[in-house]
């Protein structure tokens, strides 16, 4: 995974909710985002791995295990012809309003 293919560099935060883009038919196209953040030192004050990243091999990990997907209930491969894996890096803030990931704040939790 991610964190593998960085060197422990970066670790991955999934957000789970599918999300649906206005501007395409909803029963043929969804939107997924998983979120990269630094990983913690391996050591408490320890500096952070560095290097170059390529998170390619991740990527193709990802693709293949979409393309792959088996019904567990009867075993039957998910994947039908005309379906499509796109996997985009994208800035938090280039993400679309549509698809922003909103925290909700409780009441007891605000801050007077």
């Amino acid at each position: 995974g991610v964190g593998t293919c960085s060197g422990g560099a970066l670790v991955a935060h999934p957000y789970p909710e599918k999300k649906k883009d206005p501007n395409k038919d909803e029963s043929m196209h969804c939107v997924y985002y998983l979120g990269l953040g630094p990983a913690p030192p391996p050591e408490p004050g320890a500096a952070p791995p560095r290097g170059t990243l390529n998170l390619n091999p991740a990527v193709e990990q990802f693709q293949m295990l979409v393309t792959n997907w088996v019904n567990r209930a009867d075993g039957t491969l998910v994947w039908q012809p005309g379906m499509e894996v796109h996997v985009k890096h994208m800035k938090r803030k280039d993400v679309p309003h549509w698809a922003s990931v909103v925290e909700e704040v409780k009441d007891d939790d605000k801050v007077a």
